[in-house]
């Protein structure tokens, strides 16, 4: 019984945090941010789809990589990228770290994927896995560009 009237206070007060969210002053996005994201995400599609095409033709055939070394390190570059943001802290927040430092990251990471510097095979794999973890966390932004949607405006469609 006790348990019962718990549970109805907590539907009380996530009512009346429903209801004052219900009157305060919503922002929506305007037509321009609207198509500023719409073009973002079109140029994000374009780059994702040329450096996916290319960068394992690249790895393998011109830096001479292992294709097994090629798959493991893309498979930890995903899920090591996947868990970043989620798990960053900063007194800048979570979001703007990504919006700053991805710039540098990117255009590291993308030199080394399409680059193919005279090393041994270990030094290429160290080469390889710097250089696609940099591009990974520079490409970063976009995700945290996409969440920005989720704090600007309560119409997340």
């Amino acid at each position: 019984m006790a348990e019962k009237v718990e549970s109805q206070q907590l539907n009380d007060s996530e009512l009346e945090e429903l209801e004052r969210l219900a009157y305060t002053k919503k922002r929506y996005l305007s037509p321009k941010e609207i198509a500023a994201f719409v073009l973002v995400n079109f140029g994000k599609k374009n780059l994702d789809q040329f450096t996916e095409a290319f960068k394992e033709f690249f790895m393998i055939q011109f830096l001479k990589l292992n294709t097994t070394a090629y798959a493991n390190i893309n498979l930890f570059a995903s899920i090591y990228d996947g868990l970043i943001i989620d798990r960053t802290r900063t007194r800048w927040g979570r979001i703007r770290p990504f919006l700053i430092l991805s710039l540098p990251m990117w255009l590291i990471g993308g030199y080394m994927i399409f680059t193919a510097p005279d090393l041994n095979s270990t030094q290429k794999i160290v080469w390889s896995a710097i250089g696609i973890l940099l591009y990974g966390l520079g490409m970063s932004y976009f995700g945290a560009y996409w969440l920005l949607v989720y704090n600007i405006t309560p119409n997340n469609d």
